[in-house]
């Protein structure tokens, strides 16, 4: 995406492993938005394919609230902030270390009551907070899918 002072559109795939644990049970039960919050430790790699090859290895402390619908069908909201080693450069970012920041939605579809098949949209920015120019940053949109499993 070339948005927030992008000058490249950023091409990868990225692979992640999560590790979370319920931090409450289900807050605000009565109302529409009740649910949960956990948190998440978020191990994720990316192999940059456009606009040069690069990669990317990070770090990621997420907060996930998932609302408690009472169905197999459960939607939630991720956010978070992190630390990444990274190669990519094109004059966008220019160091080795970044920090990064992820959010967006996705829903859990259950197929068992400890299995569930998750989609979720996340922006991730990367930037070094101008500790160093050039600092455009590098953001993007990503579409994962993958497995949970709750025990």
């Amino acid at each position: 995406m070339k948005v927030l002072g992008t000058r490249h559109r950023h091409d990868w795939a990225l692979g992640t492993v999560h590790y979370g644990r319920m931090l409450t049970g289900v807050l605000a039960p009565d109302r529409w938005y009740g649910g949960n919050l956990e948190f998440i430790g978020s191990l994720f790699g990316l192999g940059q394919y456009r606009a040069e090859r690069a990669y990317a290895v990070g770090l990621t402390p997420m907060l996930r609230y998932s609302f408690a619908v009472g169905g197999r069908v459960v939607p939630f909201f991720n956010v978070g902030a992190g630390g990444t080693f990274t190669n990519i450069r094109g004059g966008d970012l220019s160091t080795d270390f970044e920090f990064n920041l992820q959010g967006g939605p996705g829903i859990d579809i259950f197929l068992r009551e400890n299995l569930a098949l998750s989609l979720e949209y996340r922006f991730i920015h990367l930037s070094n907070a101008s500790w160093s120019t050039p600092n455009l940053g590098v953001n993007t949109s990503n579409f994962l899918v993958g497995l949970t499993w709750f025990f």
